[in-house]
Parts: C-alpha cells; structure tokens; sequence
C-alpha cells in the first residue's frame, strides 16, 4: 500500500524529474567540452529551469 502511493507521487512528477536529469547531463557533458562552455550553459540551464518553474506555478495559480 506504501510502496502504491510512493509510485503515484512519482508518477506524478516523473517527467519534471527526467527534465530536471537531462539538463544535468547536458551541462555535464559541457563541462566536459569547456569550463567556459559549462558555465554558460548552467547559465542558460537556469535560465530554462526558472521560466518552467514560474509556468508551472502560474498553471496551478500560485504567486500571486
């Protein structure tokens, strides 16, 4: 029963989570080319992550 309810939450979120991992590897692998280059895609990674975070919060009507 406990082990249900774990998956249905993850369920839930499971595509934020892989969204969340490939961007990780991207930059990872950016790194890998460059510092320089690695630090302007976390830049850029941010970037992406805040303007999702704030649609997803404006979707279930928070921050206001």
């Amino acid at each position: 029963m406990i082990i249900l309810k774990f998956f249905q939450c993850i369920w839930e979120v499971v595509d934020v989570i892989f969204y969340v991992a490939s961007i990780a590897f991207f930059v990872w692998g950016f790194f890998r080319v460059s510092t320089t280059v690695g630090i302007f895609s976390l830049g850029f990674a941010f970037i992406i992550l805040g303007l999702l975070s704030e649609a997803i919060a404006g979707q279930k009507g928070g921050g206001k």
